[in-house]
């Protein structure tokens, strides 16, 4: 499938090529403990998600800083990144189970790249083990031009015969990654709630899960970003360690 992208640099524009290639009621506070350790990572600048507060409407959106820096000797700071994710917006954060996933994502190129950009999104259907991971879609973004470019990543819901029955209530996450020459230079990880639409069945579930009956929820307001110092293209090998990135 083919999809284009809007890259816009003042009042300018170009089409890019895109290759399509827990149970009951969120009450409390998530215990990390029993969250995937991909949200643990010490590199990235976290933020506690508060589950109390979900997402207020639909259309929802948060914007994301990732200047890369380093320091240099001098002291001064030295820019590293040539791909800042500005913005991601999740176009259905509340939605049913089985709906897909829709992202509008918005990052400038501040320098041309010589091969296209990777998007994965990856659901955790089990905290315990890695192997319930599934990738619910990945995309090619290129050539990608120098300026500010936005696209929509659209990605099946996950499959519930993948996923552990105590698994398929409560809890978990998404991780939308994206990477360069099979480099992964940025991670944002949301927490998902999914539960039971009416109170009664909150309260009373049946034995086995009606996913019908069952809603999600993406906490957009909190998510968890972690970027990783990659080498660009003609550029020196970047620091193995990534580095904390602000997150507003």
């Amino acid at each position: 499938m083919l999809v284009t992208a809007t890259a816009t640099r003042g009042s300018s524009e170009r089409s890019v090529e895109r290759r399509h290639i827990g149970q009951g009621a969120w009450q409390g506070r998530p215990d990390d403990r029993h969250l995937p350790s991909s949200l643990h990572t010490p590199y990235g600048s976290h933020s506690d998600p508060d589950p109390s507060t979900s997402p207020s409407r639909a259309h929802t959106s948060h914007q994301i800083h990732t200047r890369s820096r380093a320091r240099t000797k001098g002291g001064r700071d030295e820019a590293m990144s040539i791909v800042h994710l500005q913005s991601v917006e999740i176009l259905n954060a509340e939605a049913r189970f089985e709906d897909a996933y829709i992202f509008k994502i918005t990052f400038e190129c501040i320098s041309p790249l010589q091969d296209d950009i990777e998007w994965r999104l990856v659901y955790v259907g089990s905290a315990g083990d890695e192997k319930y991971d599934q990738e619910l879609d990945n995309c090619m973004v290129g050539p990608v031009p120098v300026g500010v470019n936005s696209f929509e990543f659209e990605a099946a819901a996950p499959s519930p015969s993948k996923i552990p029955p105590e698994d398929l209530l409560g809890v978990t996450v998404i991780l939308l990654t994206a990477s360069y020459r099979d480099q992964e230079f940025i991670r944002v990880g949301y927490y998902v709630n999914n539960a039971y639409e009416s109170e009664e069945l909150r309260e009373n579930p049946p034995e086995v899960v009606d996913l019908t009956k069952v809603r999600r929820s993406v906490l957009v307001a909190k998510p968890r970003v972690t970027r990783f110092n990659i080498k660009w293209d003609d550029a020196p090998t970047a620091p193995s360690q990534p580095e904390p990135m602000p997150v507003q």
